[in-house]
């Protein structure tokens, strides 16, 4: 047995889909200019109506606009322009920058492993072969890490 409150839902719902389906036919024949509805053969201008008010019924009410857009001047164009060339300038100086900071730290490994080499190779050399096979094995590991993920990334 079926709930009458669950009946009359049911067809609240279905009264208020025909009702939305009627506003956007009605709104779908105010949008398609009647020149081109006249130059569509009889027949085909109830299909091309349906399929208007189908996807205004999907999409929503026309216009798909948005109003600010309406609203955009040339001065407006002017300044998104301006400020992406200086976004592009800041982003240039933030790539050299980075790469002076990657280049002095690559600097300050390269004089680490020269004074690690010369203090610990003539003192103690296990010490220095230790750290020598340790330091070899971390950048292996890091190296096929970046390669894998390269690999990997390159598939996608």
């Amino acid at each position: 047995m079926t709930d009458p409150s669950h009946k009359l839902e049911k067809r609240e719902e279905k009264k208020e889909e025909e009702k939305r389906a009627e506003q956007a036919k009605e709104a779908a024949a105010g949008l398609i200019p009647q020149e081109v509805l006249e130059a569509i053969p009889e027949k085909d201008r109830e299909k091309v109506r349906a399929a208007f008010s189908q996807t205004m019924m999907m999409f929503g009410q026309f216009p798909f606009a948005n109003p600010i857009t309406q609203k955009i001047t040339s001065d407006h164009i002017s300044a998104l322009i301006k400020n992406q060339d200086d976004q592009e300038k800041r982003g240039s100086s933030d790539r050299i920058s980075s790469r002076r900071y990657g280049f002095a730290a690559f600097l300050v490994l390269i004089g680490l492993f020269i004074f690690v080499t010369i203090n610990l190779a003539s003192g103690s050399p296990a010490i220095y072969e230790l750290l020598l096979k340790t330091a070899v094995i971390f950048l292996g590991g890091f190296g096929s890490g970046y390669g894998f993920k390269a690999y990997r990334d390159k598939g996608k």
